[in-house]
């Protein structure tokens, strides 16, 4: 399939046959942004160790992703927190489980897609964790869910699928108009 190009000086032929819609480099050059390139990714998706040690790959896994889809630094903050809470959980009550943990990344339309998946495990469901009465004296508080809380203070919609022993937890955060 081909289609044109416009760089705002002349008019390209584009040849779309070959591109992979999960896996896109635009040069940045033809379309009149900078003479770099911009590699645009659907998703990503990466295993790590069940260690709290591979929170800094994490956290340089999803910048790569955040970078190279050129969405606002200031998505960058919440997905480290939701991303650290999540897989801390993960391996603090699941300690003996050999499994890596999976880690995945997507837009969708207008929106952050983040799906962390603890493989044979027992269930948690997120979605279900009593609120947090944050106006109550720390001496009253109970502890825990204080973390899940924040992360549903942060996005804009959490599920959770329990299926044949694995954890699949997928938190959306709307971008916004001007993400990039």
């Amino acid at each position: 399939m081909l289609g044109t190009g416009y760089s705002g000086r002349t008019s390209l032929p584009l040849d779309f046959s070959s591109i992979n819609p999960y896996h896109v480099t635009i040069p940045r050059g033809n379309i009149g942004i900078a003479e770099s390139s911009l590699t645009v990714q659907k998703f990503v998706e990466k295993h790590f160790p069940r260690d709290i040690k591979s929170l800094q790959p994490i956290t340089e896994f999803t910048d790569g992703f955040l970078a190279r889809n050129g969405i606002n630094k200031s998505h960058s903050f919440p997905l480290h927190f939701v991303i650290e809470e999540l897989f801390t959980n993960m391996v603090k009550y699941n300690p003996r489980n050999g499994s890596d943990i999976s880690v995945r990344l997507e837009v969708v339309d207008e929106s952050l897609v983040l799906r962390i998946v603890d493989f044979d495990s027992e269930p948690f469901d997120v979605t279900k964790s009593p609120p947090v009465n944050i106006h109550l004296p720390l001496e009253k508080r109970r502890i825990g869910g204080l973390g899940i809380h924040l992360i549903k203070k942060m996005v804009d919609s959490i599920e959770y699928e329990y299926v044949d022993r694995e954890s699949r937890i997928t938190v959306t955060r709307k971008l916004g108009k001007h993400h990039v």
